[in-house]
C-alpha cells in the first residue's frame, strides 16, 4: 500500500490585479474549485502567468485554513446566496469575503465564479462550488 505524500502542492496563478495584494499581504485567500481538496498545512505555489513567457513566482506559503464554499445566482432572482461551510452567510458577510479575496466591487465577486469555467447551470440555476484557501506568511524566493 502506497502512502499519501505528507502534502498536495497547489500551484496557484493569480491574475496581474491580485499580485500587488499578494505581495503585500492583504489577499490571503483563494478560491478554487479542484477535484482534490486542499488541507491544512499543504505547501502553496503563488505564480502568476502561468502557461507564458511572463510566468513568475510570486511566493510560498502553507495553507493554514480552508472552507468550503458555493455561490448560486436563479435567472428570475436578483439576489445570488453563497454559503460557507454550508451555511448561508448575508450580503454583509459576502461583500466581506469578496474584499478579502481581491475585489473592490461584490458585483465583480460573484460574476467572476459565476461566469467562470467551473460554473454549472442547471434548471435555471447557476453555480459555482469551491474552496476558500487560506494561507499565513509569504515565503519569497
Amino acid at each position: 500500500m502506497s502512502q499519501q505524500p505528507p502534502f498536495i502542492p497547489l500551484f496557484c496563478n493569480a491574475q496581474k490585479q491580485f499580485v500587488p495584494l499578494i505581495e503585500s499581504g492583504e489577499k490571503r485567500q483563494t478560491i478554487r474549485s479542484r477535484k482534490r481538496p486542499i488541507k491544512v498545512g499543504d505547501l502553496l505555489y503563488l505564480y502568476t502567468g502561468q502557461r507564458t513567457k511572463s510566468c513568475r513566482k510570486i511566493a510560498e506559503s502553507i495553507c493554514t485554513k480552508t472552507h468550503d464554499f458555493q455561490i448560486s445566482k436563479y435567472q428570475v432572482d436578483l439576489y445570488p446566496r453563497a454559503w460557507i461551510d454550508g451555511e448561508l452567510i448575508c450580503s454583509l458577510h459576502l461583500k466581506e469575503l469578496a474584499l478579502r479575496d481581491g475585489f473592490k466591487e461584490v458585483e465583480d465577486f460573484i460574476q467572476f465564479f459565476l461566469q467562470s469555467p467551473k460554473a454549472q447551470t442547471e434548471s435555471c440555476v447557476t453555480s459555482f462550488s469551491g474552496q476558500i484557501i487560506k494561507w499565513g506568511m509569504l515565503c519569497k524566493l
